[in-house]
C-alpha cells in the first residue's frame, strides 16, 4: 500500500505537474490526535511543532523525561511526520546516552530506529498506529524504507550535470518543487 501512495505522489503532483494541487494541499493544517496530546500531557512529554509553513508535510517531536540511574543518562524522544500529500506518516524513536568518558571523541551516543527504545515510546506508538494505521488507514514508512531511492526521480544540478536520486523520504514529506526534478518515465 505505501508503495502505491508513493505512486500516486509522483504521478498527481510531479509526472503531471500539479502545483495548484501540490499548493493546495500543503495548505493544510495536520492535527496530532486529541488521545496523543492527552497522552503526552498525562506523562509529561514535550511537544514541538518543527515544519515550514505550507510544506508537504508537519513534525513534531516528543521529548520524554529524561531516566537518569546513578551515572547513567539517557534521553529519550521519537520525531512523528505526516504527509499532507498522501496518507503516508514515519515514526522514528531517537535515544542519546551521553559519555562520561574523558577519552571520549564524541559528547554521547546517538541512535534511532523504527522500533521504542523503552516502555514510554512503546505506549506512545501504540496510539500513534491505533490512530493512523487502524482508524486512519495509514501507511507507515519505516527508515530503512525512507532512504530507498525512488526510481526515474533524479534532482539535476545545472552547473555540473551531476544528478542525484530522490529517496522516499523527500518525496513523501519535503518539497520538491523547488528542486530542478528530472523525470526518467
Amino acid at each position: 500500500m505505501l508503495n502505491k501512495r508513493l505512486d500516486v505522489i509522483k504521478k498527481n503532483y510531479y509526472i503531471n505537474h500539479n502545483e495548484e494541487l501540490y499548493k493546495e494541499q500543503c495548505a493544510k493544517t495536520l492535527y496530532l490526535p486529541d488521545k496523543l496530546v492527552a497522552f503526552c500531557k498525562e506523562h509529561e512529554i514535550e511537544i514541538r511543532l518543527f515544519s515550514s509553513e505550507n510544506g508537504p508535510s508537519q513534525t513534531w517531536y516528543f521529548y520524554f523525561k529524561k531516566f537518569s540511574l546513578g551515572d547513567f543518562e539517557s534521553n529519550y524522544s521519537t520525531e512523528f511526520v505526516l504527509s499532507k500529500l498522501a496518507d503516508i506518516f514515519l515514526i522514528r524513536h531517537l535515544i542519546e546516552i551521553p559519555l562520561k568518558d574523558p577519552q571520549r571523541l564524541f559528547p554521547s551516543i546517538l541512535s534511532d530506529s523504527d522500533e521504542p527504545f523503552c516502555f514510554i515510546q512503546a505506549d506512545f506508538e501504540a496510539i500513534m498506529r491505533e490512530t493512523f494505521q487502524t482508524e486512519q488507514s495509514f501507511s507507515r514508512m519505516s527508515i530503512s524504507k525512507s532512504e530507498e531511492e525512488v526510481e526515474g526521480f533524479v534532482i539535476m544540478d545545472d552547473d555540473t550535470k551531476y544528478s542525484s536520486p530522490i529517496q522516499s523520504f523527500s518525496l513523501a514529506f519535503l518539497d520538491l518543487f523547488e528542486e530542478n526534478l528530472r523525470i526518467d518515465r
